[in-house]
């Protein structure tokens, strides 16, 4: 049976956000190995992988609340099942 998978998706306005973010999940994937994420530059987003809809909710609350942008605006996400 195959574990069914949750992801984070973060809406991103700006290219210069989308930079900042791609900073930031690299330097959280190179502390815990069990973080993945993947970058879509074309859609500005930042999707979040996570085994639990718990864990991707939290996830998404600590970007929205902890992670400041350089322009200034807050991160928005959501979440969903894959």
């Amino acid at each position: 049976m195959k574990k069914t998978r949750w992801a984070t998706i973060l809406l991103i306005r700006c290219q210069n956000d989308l930079k900042h973010l791609k900073k930031v999940c690299s330097d959280i994937a190179k502390k815990d190995p069990n973080f993945k994420y993947h970058v879509d530059e074309d859609l500005q987003t930042v999707t979040i992988y996570s085994d639990s809809r718990s864990k991707a909710y939290k996830r998404g609350v600590w970007f929205h609340h902890k992670v400041n942008l350089p322009s200034g605006e807050k991160i928005y996400f959501e979440v969903t099942r894959l």
